[in-house]
């Protein structure tokens, strides 16, 4: 369960940074990628077809291969890489109110798959 202001925050962040870049509350470098984490919320702006070749993307590179679905976070963001995005962690506005997601666990946080 996300925190009330989650998304309206998160869109008012991305929207001042422009279609360039996609905004996410947090996010880690891997060999110089920037990856968003899917789980704490990923806001891009539609328009210059980057959402709709994500289909193409995942049926190319993704699909078929189960080790994928543990690395999701890293396919989007490898994805949004070959695309010219900009990833941009808003980590700093969580750790500002105290706290370290931006969400609140629930009895149903587990996934099946990964156990």
């Amino acid at each position: 369960e996300y925190l009330p202001h989650a998304l309206d925050e998160l869109l008012r962040e991305q929207l001042s940074r422009g279609p360039g870049h996609v905004a996410t509350y947090f996010a880690y470098f891997m060999r110089g990628l920037m990856v968003p984490q899917g789980a704490d919320i990923i806001a891009l702006q539609f328009g210059d077809g980057v959402v709709e070749s994500i289909p193409a993307f995942h049926r190319n590179f993704v699909a078929g291969d189960r080790a994928c679905f543990l690395v999701d976070d890293l396919w989007i963001g490898l994805f949004l890489y070959t695309c010219g995005k900009t990833v941009t962690s808003l980590r700093d506005l969580v750790t500002a109110r105290g706290l370290q997601m931006i969400y609140k666990r629930t009895g149903n946080a587990k996934v099946g798959a990964l156990e």
